[in-house]
């Protein structure tokens, strides 16, 4: 019982950061009834845009990775990092088997049997998308592309 009850809290954690659209608009549906029509149909769709607000891109996008403060000559700004994930593959070379060989007065040397390569793979994170905000308002974003 004790073990159910642990899996099903684990469940519930890992559903609840794999939010969607959808989700989001349910959780925040007070808030997004205040939104214009053309707004409501960018978020449901998964877009922002220039004069955006704070929660309206956090509707649409949800919460950042990452924040900036920046100052500047023009002002304050924030910037939203949000972060991607990639698989990223390369070849790195090494020995492939050998032995000890024992030499002259206790000097000992490893002879390989053959320099081998060999795959490696490692996960990536890289900035997504970003989002600058004066005023609280979207004065540019960017999307990048894998």
């Amino acid at each position: 019982m004790r073990s159910r009850i642990c899996f099903l809290s684990l469940v519930a954690v890992l559903w609840s950061g794999c939010a969607t659209v959808d989700s989001r608009i349910s959780r925040n549906q007070e808030v997004f009834d205040t939104f214009p029509p053309d707004v409501k149909r960018k978020i449901e769709a998964g877009e922002i845009a220039r004069g955006f607000t704070k929660p309206m891109v956090q509707i649409a996008w949800g919460s950042p990775d990452d924040t900036v403060r920046r100052e500047d000559a023009d002002g304050a700004s924030e910037t939203w990092i949000y972060r991607g994930y990639r698989t990223r593959h390369t070849t790195a070379i090494g020995v492939g088997g050998g032995f000890w060989a024992g030499g002259y007065r206790g000097r000992h040397g490893y002879v390989p049997y053959a320099v081998v390569p060999y795959d490696v793979t490692y996960r990536e994170d890289y900035p997504r998308a970003t989002v600058t905000f004066r005023a609280g308002r979207v004065v540019s974003y960017e999307v990048r592309r894998r």
